[in-house]
């Protein structure tokens, strides 16, 4: 129902951003992708501009309204998640199944149980296979590999040496 409106016609009161961007794309000849939300409209608007002749603008308008608010729950469910993380006792991690259980993911609580922090986990400085107390990391990987081949939870208790040369004894349960 907008096809071969004016701009004014489109947008009766523009933001300073929109009227930037429209002048950019004269003035330029290049392509312009600028988001508003339309008061009149009450909706966010992705609006995709550019020249098809020296006076003439084809803008492409889409409703980003349910995505914006999708966008709006994703992130407040993650910084509940991290909120949760934060809070837990101990370490929650996510891992590859290979030797090294290299970590893609490690909470704040593995500066606690282990001395080293998530990044230090997560970029491989220290892999958490170096971390288990070596006669308990042949145990560790059979438990592991068992739960994972049935598809099952594990329950397994082993040593971990900290940062700072301690040993722990650690109980750990996850989803092979």
């Amino acid at each position: 129902n907008s096809l071969n409106k004016s701009f004014s016609e489109l947008f009766p009161h523009p933001s300073p951003l929109l009227i930037e961007a429209v002048e950019n794309v004269f003035k330029t000849g290049k392509s312009s992708r600028t988001e508003i939300f339309s008061q009149r409209l009450k909706k966010h608007i992705l609006i995709i501009m550019f020249t098809s002749s020296k006076d003439e603008i084809v803008c492409l308008i889409n409703d980003i309204t349910d995505a914006r608010k999708t966008e709006k729950e994703l992130l407040e469910k993650e910084r509940e998640i991290r909120n949760l993380m934060a809070n837990l006792p101990g370490m929650a991690y996510r891992c590859l199944n290979d030797y090294n259980w290299t970590m893609l993911f490690a909470s704040q609580g593995s500066i606690d149980l282990s001395g080293y922090s998530p990044e230090e986990l997560t970029k491989e400085i220290k892999p958490w296979n170096d971390i288990i107390h070596p006669d308990d990391r042949g145990n560790v990987w059979l438990t592991v590999q068992k739960a994972r081949e049935e598809k099952s939870y594990f329950h397994i208790e082993y040593r971990i040496i900290t940062k700072q040369g301690e040993i722990k004894n650690v109980w750990e349960k996850g989803l092979g």
